[in-house]
């Protein structure tokens, strides 16, 4: 059977009408570009209704739109609820890109942090070996001759002795060493300073929660087995005690 819609022309699509036109002068006037801007806005529910109205006729019948509803309320509508979606797309988007950037930047930052500390400790541990491996070429005799000959106050004495009931491979922190032997940090850092000076205590920079830490030497060692103050621990020498914070 055939069919009794009416022929009709067809309809132009709304991106044909979206051309910046000169008004037939040279010169784009301001009237013109008013115009094309409020195609522009209206432009995705002008395209809706073109789509009705060529590819479903009966539909845009039934819905009274036509050619002659671009710009008007159902346009603007669907051209709203559109660049509101696609506004919405974009900041989604864009922040998404945002997030993973900084993402990013975070693993690369933790991964040369992490491989900055791991090159710190392995240099720390060469450092470590390389003084053992000097030392060990000395003989014990000649170690214990030097030590024997070494003068330390009693304090300095005790200090060593603290050091020694550290585990093989441990460091003692200067804030530690103070609580151990309960006098103040900066009393404690000038005995440790004088005793690294001396070569009795080793010493590695910023290794306890960032202050200097201190292990006993091999001339240490020597000195506390010449002077047998590495057995049980003798009575400490009277200190000055850190006054509390108040």
């Amino acid at each position: 059977m055939p069919s009794t819609d009416q022929a009709t022309d067809p309809v132009p699509s709304p991106l044909a009408r979206l051309t910046f036109e000169t008004g037939g002068g040279d010169q784009l006037t301001i009237a013109n570009l008013v115009t094309d801007l409020h195609r522009l806005v209206f432009l995705p529910g002008d395209q809706v209704i073109w789509a009705l109205t060529t590819h479903a006729a009966p539909l845009a019948r039934l819905l009274g739109v036509g050619p002659d509803g671009y710009g008007g309320v159902l346009s603007g509508f669907v051209s709203c609820c559109v660049w509101l979606v696609a506004f919405a797309s974009i900041a989604i988007a864009i922040q998404t890109i945002v997030d993973f950037d900084r993402r990013v930047t975070s693993a690369i930052q933790r991964l040369f942090a992490t491989v900055a500390l791991r090159v710190r400790i392995a240099r720390t541990l060469v450092r470590q070996r390389i003084r053992g491996w000097l030392a060990s070429r000395k003989s014990p005799a000649e170690q214990a001759v030097l030590a024997s000959e070494i003068e330390i106050s009693p304090a300095q004495l005790h200090v060593l002795r603290l050091h020694a009931k550290l585990p093989p491979g441990c460091l003692l922190g200067i804030s530690e060493a103070a609580s151990e032997a309960g006098t103040r940090a900066s009393t404690m850092k000038k005995l440790l300073e004088g005793l690294h000076g001396l070569g009795l205590l080793g010493r590695s920079r910023g290794v306890a929660d960032g202050e200097d830490a201190y292990a006993l030497t091999r001339a240490g060692m020597a000195l506390l087995v010449s002077r047998k103050l590495a057995d049980p621990p003798l009575a400490a020498p009277a200190m000055r005690r850190a006054s509390p914070n108040r």
